[in-house]
């Protein structure tokens, strides 16, 4: 009697400490009693938006210089800040005394000379008459370019290349090369700098957030540019030191100009610069027909989301379809429906 009463503790024990045991295994997640898949998840974090101080520029200033080629400088034609269209003749200027007329008399003779020139190939086509009128070809080009050239600069000397605000000059604008007036962009932009560790996360057409210092009004924007070359390397090279970057003495910094404002705003006003990366990098293995991924809910739950992938060096990054806080699914089956349970590897 004694010896049964041993084994039927001894039973009650083991009993217990298998309990115990699959109790523990269940609630670390070793040992399921469904029949649900297990997976890996990872929680996604977005990356923090890149800030910095920001200035408002004119997007373009041009100044008008009094230009001999084009002739003698009258006057200008507008009035000091007036608003002016893109095409509009901005000076006057005397043509007659332009060198225009020179050049155009200068394409005539060519022609002139290349009329002679296959008239003598019709009577004797010779290796010399052959080099001769294609020496004068080459110069009725060179001619008509010099022409074209003349024009076109005429054309920005004297018309306004975009549409802005006229600031005459107050000095003497009849001497060659005198400023006669600037012409201001009528649409501002804002410049930033940032650095080599942010600049290639941002691209053109990326959204940003400007808040004005001067009364937190918030105005919407678009990269529009960003600098191939650090601000400070034209300098470097011209001194031939280029200690200060190569040994971190002074780190580069590369110009940002977000234009499309919703606002107009002074140029000069300051702010401060709030561009959303919406960068959210993602486990490769989490990818199903490169175009969706698996999220888990805190029930278990399965949806399936489409996301905007890009590449970012060697990371995965989803621009849109995610955000932080997501527990996305490592391995998904295909067959995986939205709604469906499943359990979560906490390995």
């Amino acid at each position: 009697m004694k010896n049964k009463k041993v084994w039927v503790s001894i039973i009650v024990i083991a009993v217990l400490i298998i309990i115990i045991v699959l109790v523990i295994l269940k609630k670390t997640n070793h040992i399921s009693f469904n029949n649900y898949d297990t997976y890996k998840v990872d929680t996604v974090e977005d990356e923090k938006p890149i800030t910095g101080k920001g200035a408002v520029f004119p997007d373009e200033i041009k100044t008008y210089r009094s230009n001999k080629n084009i002739g003698e400088y009258i006057r200008s034609q507008i009035k000091d800040g007036q608003e002016v269209k893109k095409g509009t003749p901005l000076i006057y200027y005397n043509t007659n005394s332009s060198n225009r007329p020179d050049l155009v008399n200068d394409i005539n003779n060519v022609k002139e000379d290349l009329n002679h020139d296959y008239q003598n190939l019709a009577k004797h086509n010779s290796v010399t008459n052959q080099r001769q009128l294609s020496d004068d070809q080459q110069r009725l080009f060179k001619a008509q370019q010099q022409l074209n050239q003349h024009d076109d600069q005429s054309s920005k000397d004297i018309y306004a290349t975009f549409d802005g605000k006229v600031k005459l000059s107050h000095s003497n604008s009849s001497k060659n090369g005198a400023e006669i007036l600037k012409l201001v962009s009528s649409e501002p932009v804002i410049k930033m700098t940032v650095s080599q560790y942010v600049v290639d996360k941002l691209k053109d057409g990326d959204e940003v957030n400007f808040k004005l210092d001067s009364n937190n009004k918030n105005i919407k924007g678009k990269i529009q540019s960003i600098d191939d070359l650090p601000t400070n390397l034209e300098d470097e090279k011209r001194s031939k030191n280029i200690e200060k970057i190569t040994e971190n003495k002074d780190q580069p910094k590369y110009i940002v100009t977000i234009s499309k404002l919703n606002h107009k705003v002074r140029a000069g006003y300051t702010g401060q610069v709030n561009i959303p990366l919406n960068m959210i990098e993602i486990p490769e293995n989490s990818i199903v027909d490169k175009t969706y991924v698996f999220i888990v809910n805190k029930d278990g739950n399965v949806q399936k989301r489409k996301v905007k992938l890009v590449k970012n060096g060697n990371k995965i990054i989803a621009k849109h379809g995610l955000k932080s806080g997501d527990r996305v699914m490592e391995k998904p089956k295909r067959s995986l429906q939205d709604g469906e349970q499943v359990n979560i590897s906490n390995s």
